[in-house]
């Protein structure tokens, strides 16, 4: 791939569909992590349980997660 960094690539569920579906797995073949937040919202905000509306602690231990990977990478 021509991108040398980590990447997290994160969708809300609710805007899964064939396109989509098809975008994760381009990102999954070029080596990148996905995460589909089954309560998500697009954007950060699947991150603020108050605009999800919900729990939102998952979501939070796949970007900490990630982003430990990332700097131990680094």
């Amino acid at each position: 791939p021509n991108v040398k960094i980590p990447v997290l690539a994160l969708r809300p569920g609710r805007e899964i569909n064939e396109n989509t579906t098809a975008q994760l797995k381009r990102f999954r073949d070029q080596g990148f992590e996905t995460y589909v937040a089954q309560n998500g919202v697009h954007g950060s905000s699947m991150l603020n349980s108050e605009r999800v509306k919900g729990d939102v602690s998952d979501h939070w231990t796949v970007v900490l997660t990630f982003l430990e990977k990332a700097f131990k990478a680094g």
